[in-house]
């Protein structure tokens, strides 16, 4: 076992995070949603404790439980009060090593990841997310969903969880991580009574290609009727953690839309009212990264809107940003850097961030330095050199019109428009039966 603690004694409080080796990219082919439901299925009872009596235990010590799964690690979440922290780790040494999976739980679980990723097409924010990295992605393993496709939920048997369990997730080397009112010693110690000792470390992340930009405009419509606003998610795919330029791209996102003094928002919301809000954000792992653009647009204004907020970005991307934008987005991050480190709970994530992106040790030390140094010119040196508006990917979710549809094959000029029903399950081309 690893073990990261911080121990900070003002408050009676607890936060643990257990990581293990395995994410949703450990899911075969035809298999997606495995990890996931796995997951799901370790909080439904453990060791002897059916699902009523382990909740019934949790609420007993007045701990919360979750578990996330990522790509590549699967962590499992705690809070609780410092006085019960002992016996809240025997009980996750239970959901780790000895949870019940019954068939009657998995079958009830399965109806309900099932029902939830139907109920999906009635929320067009949530939709159009996560049809956007599909298509996105592509033929690239991030492409496919972490939560699964509906026949594959409805294919996958309890043999495939306890197997995956069993090989996966309780046999793999662990990370615990705490922060809060409590020892470095006897969070050791209450480790090794609580989980099964394994030798070796986090091992690093499986070799995948780097995601790499599709050639061509490509724009994906969930045709919906009856919307009064238009959802839709603008981007391409990007450097990720360990490139230099990432420091540059920061500041670029925050002129344009990271901040809401940014030129989306003040453009679309304050000067034009049309949408209430848009953002810009860069998501980025060791692999890659993607730069994206959310937005809920008025419908009326779908494709004037598409287009002005297209005109922002392609100037954002051919121009750069000026002396005065570059002095207040480095005022703003390094400003609020101090935010991210107040509390050990946000001081044990960042150890998390340096031990599972493999950043070096001095990342955090050398992160206001870096952004400091970054010119006007590094800022659109790396514009022009990361993001190609040649080759953009758009997903939207907007009722039909046919002013939009003239506007988006414009738009994607010899890429491609896909019109698909938003109340239908979507597939990526490359991933269709």
């Amino acid at each position: 076992m690893q073990f990261r603690v911080v121990s900070d004694h003002a408050a009676p409080w607890v936060s643990i995070r257990v990581v293990l080796p395995e994410g949703s990219l450990a899911d075969p082919p035809g298999r997606e949603g495995q990890a996931v439901l796995t997951s799901d299925a370790l909080q439904l009872g453990a060791g002897d404790r059916r699902r009523e009596e382990w909740k019934e235990a949790l609420d007993h010590l007045g701990a919360d439980v979750d578990v996330h799964v990522a790509r590549d690690v699967t962590i499992v979440g705690a809070e609780v009060l410092s006085r019960n922290a002992e016996e809240l780790f025997g009980l996750l040494g239970d959901l780790i090593h000895r949870p019940r999976v019954e068939a009657e739980e998995v079958a009830r679980l399965k109806r309900q990841s099932v029902a939830d990723l139907e109920q999906m097409s009635d929320d067009d924010e949530g939709l159009v997310a996560a049809v956007h990295s599909q298509v996105l992605w592509g033929t690239h393993p991030y492409a496919r969903p972490g939560r699964g496709w509906m026949d594959t939920i409805r294919s996958l048997e309890i043999t495939d969880l306890r197997e995956f369990h069993a090989s996966r997730v309780s046999d793999g080397p662990l990370l615990v991580a705490v922060a809060g009112d409590v020892r470095e010693s006897d969070v050791k110690e209450w480790s090794r009574g609580a989980f099964l000792e394994k030798s070796g470390t986090i091992p690093e992340p499986r070799t995948l290609p780097a995601p790499r930009a599709t050639p061509g405009r490509r724009a994906t419509w969930l045709e919906k009727a009856g919307r009064t606003q238009t959802q839709l998610v603008l981007g391409c795919p990007t450097v990720g953690l360990g490139n230099e330029d990432l420091y540059a791209l920061q500041i670029a996102n925050s002129v344009l839309g990271g901040l809401y003094t940014g030129r989306l928002m003040q453009e679309l919301r304050e000067r034009r009212g049309w949408t209430y809000g848009v953002q810009s954000q860069l998501g980025v792992d060791h692999r890659g990264g993607a730069f994206s653009v959310s937005m809920g647009l008025d419908a009326e204004q779908g494709a004037a809107g598409i287009a002005c907020c297209w005109g922002l970005i392609e100037d954002w991307i051919s121009e750069g940003i000026t002396p005065e934008e570059l002095e207040f987005a480095q005022s703003h991050l390094l400003n609020s850097f101090a935010f991210a480190q107040e509390t050990a709970s946000q001081r044990l994530g960042n150890a998390l961030e340096i031990a599972l992106h493999h950043r070096p040790a001095d990342w955090l030390e050398t992160w206001c330095g870096r952004i400091r140094q970054v010119t006007v010119e590094d800022v659109q040196r790396s514009l022009q050199t990361h993001l190609n508006p040649a080759n953009m990917t758009l997903t939207l979710v907007a009722s039909p019109s046919a002013e939009l549809e003239d506007f988006l094959k414009g738009w994607a000029r010899e890429g491609s428009l896909r019109i698909h029903p938003a109340a239908e399950e979507f597939r990526p081309l490359a991933q269709s039966a």
